[in-house]
Formats: C-alpha cells, sequence, structure tokens
C-alpha cells in the first residue's frame, strides 16, 4: 500500500530552471503557454512524491502518519481436534485467521516430539507438521502453537490436548466392536469377601482407602473375635492368590446361604464360612448402607469401560472373535489398583479397586490379559529360548500365582500395554520397577521392544516371537542380580 503525503504550495510557482520559492520579477503574469508548464510540473512533483513514498499504509491527505496493522493473529481450527483420539501416524494441522510469518511458526508437544518441517498452504494461512516416528499410543499429547503474522503481530500461545491410538488402526473401532457386550454392576458377594478380608487384617492399599473402605473397616473393628476368627483362620490355612478367592465367591449363589456351585480346587466349603460371617458381622446391613455408592460407581464403569477396553483392542490389532460379554464389578473395599479377571465359557469378570473418579489402569490391565490369554504356536521356540531366566523368579512368581514361565511372559506384556496405554510417560518407568521385583523380569524389556511393535502392522499376539527375540539372555541375568527383589 501507498504513504500519501501532501504538500502545500502556498501560491509558490517557478519556470523551469527556477528554485521553489523564487518568484522572478518578470513572471509575475504568466503568459497561458509558461502556466501551462507550470502546471505540468507541480503535477509531475506531486506525482512523484507519491510513488516514491509507496512503502506504507494508506492514509489520509491530512499530513499525519497512519497507524498499521495491530490485529494479532488467532488459531480458527486444528486436527486433530481436541480432547479425540487418534491414530498414532497423524499430523498436526492449524488454521489462522490471516496469512502468517511461516518462519515465525512452531509447533511444540509434550511429551515432546520430534516433528518434520512445516507444510503450508498457499494461502499462508494453514500449516501441517508430520511427526517423524509414530505418537506413542495411549499417550494424551498437549501441543502449543506460537508465530506472528506477516506485520509482526504476535498469536497468543495456543494449545490442545488428543490422544494417540494403535498406529495402523482404525480409533474407536475396538469400542465400536463392543457394543451392548460390556454391562456393569455392584456385587453384594464381592462386598461380603472383601469385608471379611478387611475385618481379618488385610492390609493392601489401606492408606489409599476411600471413605467406603474406611467406614467398612471402622465397623468391622467393633466385632467380636468369635465373628472374625473362623474367616481368618481359614485365610491363613488356604494361602492362595487373591484372584482365587474372588473367582471363587463369583462361583457361589447370592447371599445369605452362598450355594456352593462349582468351587476351585482349594478352596472348598469357603461358603459355610462366608455365610456363618455374613450373618454374625451383619453384612446386609453394611451393603444396603453401601451399595449406592457402588452403583455410582458400575454406573461410571458402564459408561466409560468400553472406550478403555476398545482402546486395548485397537492397540493390540485384536480381530478374534471377542467374548460375549464382559461384566465389570467394582470393588470399593480392595486396594484401588486391584485388578482380578475371571474367565467364563462365552465371557469375562473384571473385578476393580476404585478411586474416587474410577481408573482406567485396572480396566486396560485386565483388558490386556484377556488379549493375551493364550499365546500363539509359533511363539514356542523363543519361550523355550528364555526360559532359562524362570528359575531367577519362580519363588516370587509363584507367590503371585504364575506357575509356568508363559504365564510369566504374558503377564509382564499385559504389564507393559497397560503402562503404554494408561500411563503418561513421565510415570511408566515407576509404574514398571514394582512388577520386575515381583518375578516379572521381561516387564521392562518389553516396555521398551513395544516401540518396534508400534512401528509394524502386525497383531500384537503374532508379533510375540519378535519381542522374545530380542531378549538378551546375559543381559537380563546380570540386571537381575543387581536388582533381585
Amino acid at each position: 500500500m501507498w504513504r500519501i503525503h501532501t504538500i502545500s504550495f502556498e501560491s509558490q510557482w517557478t519556470p523551469l530552471g527556477g528554485r521553489l520559492g523564487e518568484i522572478p520579477a518578470d513572471a509575475q503574469n504568466p503568459p497561458d503557454t509558461a502556466m501551462k508548464t507550470l502546471r505540468a510540473q507541480v503535477l509531475l512533483l506531486v506525482g512523484t512524491i507519491v510513488v516514491l513514498s509507496g512503502c506504507g499504509t494508506t492514509g489520509s491527505l491530512t499530513g499525519t502518519t497512519p497507524v498499521g496493522d495491530t490485529t494479532p493473529p488467532t488459531v480458527t481450527s486444528v486436527l486433530p481436534a481436541a480432547d479425540t483420539t487418534v491414530p498414532a501416524e497423524a499430523q498436526i494441522s492449524v488454521t489462522f485467521s490471516k496469512p502468517m510469518s511461516i518462519r515465525s511458526v512452531a509447533v511444540s508437544a509434550q511429551p515432546q516430539v520430534a516433528f518434520g518441517p512445516g507444510e503450508w498452504s498457499a494461502d499462508e494461512r494453514t500449516v501441517s507438521f508430520r511427526p517423524q516416528a509414530p505418537l506413542s499410543a495411549g499417550t494424551r499429547y498437549t501441543i502449543t502453537v506460537t508465530g506472528q503474522d506477516k506485520s509482526g503481530n504476535a498469536l497468543a500461545p495456543q494449545a490442545w490436548s488428543f490422544t494417540a491410538s494403535a498406529p495402523g488402526g482404525r480409533a474407536g473401532a475396538g469400542a465400536a466392536r463392543l457394543a451392548q457386550r460390556v454391562e456393569a454392576r455392584a456385587d453384594p458377594r464381592v462386598f461380603t469377601l472383601f469385608t471379611a478380608l478387611n475385618a481379618a487384617g488385610y492390609e493392601r492399599g489401606a492408606a489409599e482407602s476411600g471413605p467406603v473402605r474406611e467406614a467398612v473397616r471402622a465397623a468391622s473393628g467393633d466385632l467380636p473375635l468369635k465373628t472374625v476368627e473362623p474367616f481368618r483362620k481359614y485365610w491363613i490355612e488356604h494361602p492362595q492368590p487373591l484372584e482365587a478367592y474372588v473367582r471363587y465367591i463369583l462361583h457361589v449363589g447370592e447371599p445369605p446361604e452362598f450355594a456352593e456351585q462349582r468351587a476351585p480346587q482349594g478352596l472348598e466349603r469357603l461358603n459355610r464360612v462366608l455365610a456363618g460371617f455374613y450373618e454374625a458381622a451383619n453384612v446386609g446391613t453394611l451393603w444396603t448402607a453401601h451399595r449406592a455408592a457402588h452403583d455410582a460407581a458400575a454406573a461410571a464403569l458402564a459408561a466409560n469401560g468400553p472406550a478403555v477396553i476398545g482402546r486395548v483392542l485397537d492397540y493390540t490389532r485384536t480381530t478374534d472373535s471377542l467374548p460375549t460379554r464382559i461384566v465389570l464389578i467394582p470393588n470399593l473395599l480392595d486396594d484401588p489398583a486391584a485388578a482380578y479377571l475371571l474367565r467364563q465359557p462365552q465371557g469375562a469378570v473384571f473385578v476393580v479397586g476404585w478411586r474416587d473418579q474410577g481408573d482406567a489402569i485396572a480396566v486396560t490391565y485386565l483388558a490386556a490379559r484377556l488379549v493375551l490369554d493364550r499365546l500363539p504356536d509359533t511363539a514356542a521356540a523363543e519361550l523355550r529360548r528364555t526360559e532359562v531366566l524362570f528359575p531367577l523368579v519362580r519363588e516370587q512368581a509363584r507367590k503371585e500365582g504364575l506357575i509356568s514361565w508363559e504365564q510369566v511372559v504374558r503377564e509382564s506384556l499385559a504389564i507393559a500395554v497397560t503402562a503404554r496405554l494408561a500411563l503418561p510417560a513421565e510415570r511408566r518407568a515407576g509404574y514398571l520397577q514394582q512388577p520386575y521385583t515381583r518375578g516379572l523380569i521381561l516387564v521392562e524389556h518389553f516396555a521398551r521392544e513395544l516401540d518396534r511393535y508400534e512401528r509394524s502392522t502386525a497383531v500384537l499376539l503374532d508379533f510375540v516371537p519378535d519381542l522374545l527375540r530380542t531378549v538378551d539372555l546375559n543381559e537380563e541375568q546380570r540386571v537381575f542380580s543387581t536388582r533381585k527383589p
């Protein structure tokens, strides 16, 4: 645009060759020809001034310099959209309200992402950045964009967040396949079992207890010894993993009878002990008092559970037939991080600990266990090769109910997948340390190797032999010797 300056000549004129402001005596009444020449010179002079001043903003003919463009740019749209779940190969696109200074625009990500160079639209209002490697599935990313428009007006930093799903998978496909297959409900049998456990001295996760567990523990603390002792004695005499007790209670009938239908080996007649405790401890009244809290937790699981389980299906690229029904049961009397899986011929039951707003970690973990229920035959050779590590962790693994090397491998991989999908990057290392000390010697190896899996297009189960093939036995033994639990 041009800047136009006004010039006042105050009736001064000069013929060709004279100086502005000097009026020759013989030119007081110039002839017509001289006057026309003078007018042409003045017009030429004004036009030259206008052309040579063409470097600014158009103003008025008032002798003042107008102000330039001071309107800052804004972001009018972004891709991926805020708070969505997208494929791990998704690119970042930002559209601005006006053309931008290309060199000034930058995007950053938290957790950190390496982006390729920006690709701009012809009107310089939209820029796209492609990650140089797939995003980490299950990770929530926050993107921030900064820059200036062509007049130097700064964009107020804009930020938005989204979550990455499995590479090569269609986000949300797993959840869609679970339609009408997932339900959630409260269960008085689970409530009775964990009321008895808390009364008998079960302490896991007590420091993180919610109000329901605290109230039940307070009520149980006043029970007479004769009410609590039969269950405590049974628990001491039958040292099975807690998941076995949960599996048992879900096989018996409803209270107060707890009719035994099919008892897992080693827990026979537990139903009689629980029936006696239910009556003596007045558990029915406790259940009535806390039923509403359990129903609310079940409603939250019903609302969020399909999306969480579906994310696992997307990540593992599971295409096989799914259980016809998955039942989610909240357990407000347990460690908030606890999770138990019961497989049934046509379905599965997830019993999960509970925090105030729920916890996707437990549901993610149980869904991963369900998907990894059995390793493919193609993994047999690598299972045999790596089984030399089993003697190092056998004692610890058996305390977790894992009696074979394949179970250790499956459990380690399930926890690695859970860390990938349900925790931000900065929390994963801490989450993986505890399972390692419980005998899951390959959990950190799998957590690293999932990067390779994500760059592939394979189904996770089919990729297990590749995950095992890179296990360095000498290195794993060396590291274990320095961290022996």
